[in-house]
């Protein structure tokens, strides 16, 4: 698996994660953004969701791709400051290409992303996909659902004490 951190950068993984010829890129310009809007309209965060708020979110977040041959298979994006706080959204990977290591690897590149490394905070939410996100913590502060904020559900704060993400930095 090769990481390319935009057009003629191209950063290589330590470790190849489980699919050959995956490519996870944060070049913009790749991003088939009729392909992000179709999908992200039939998920349970983003169902109706213009494709015009779809452009704008993808032009000011830190985004990645995933390709197979060229395909985009996957994608996410980061919602940052690039400096101390991050949220992530929009993380999918298509139904034809589950179940391969997409997702995961699309996940690593993110943690290991050089801005994102450095954040302080990272956090996300979701309703069905705890197991992908439990293995990187505690690199993230998890909502256990979509939820207004007054509810939100620490899910760091159930893992030994070595392991929790301080809330404060």
């Amino acid at each position: 698996m090769s990481v390319s951190a935009g057009i003629g950068q191209r950063l290589d993984v330590a470790e190849p994660l489980m699919l050959e010829g995956l490519e996870i890129s944060t070049d913009r310009a790749r991003i088939d953004v009729a392909l992000v809007h179709e999908f992200l309209n039939t998920t349970y965060w983003a169902e109706g969701r213009p494709r015009e708020v779809i452009e704008r979110s993808i032009a000011n977040s830190l985004c990645f791709g995933a390709y197979l041959s060229g395909r985009q298979v996957g994608f996410a994006r980061v919602i940052t400051d690039s400096s101390v706080f991050g949220y992530v959204a929009d993380v999918f990977v298509v139904p034809e290409m589950r179940g391969r290591g997409i997702s995961k690897a699309l996940m690593q590149a993110i943690v290991d992303d050089p801005v994102v490394s450095g954040l302080k905070l990272l956090l996300l939410r979701t309703r069905d996909a705890h197991g992908l996100y439990r293995d990187l913590l505690p690199k993230f502060m998890m909502w256990a659902r979509p939820t207004p904020l007054k509810s939100v559900v620490n899910l760091a704060t159930s893992l030994p004490s070595s392991q929790a993400m301080p809330l404060s930095h």
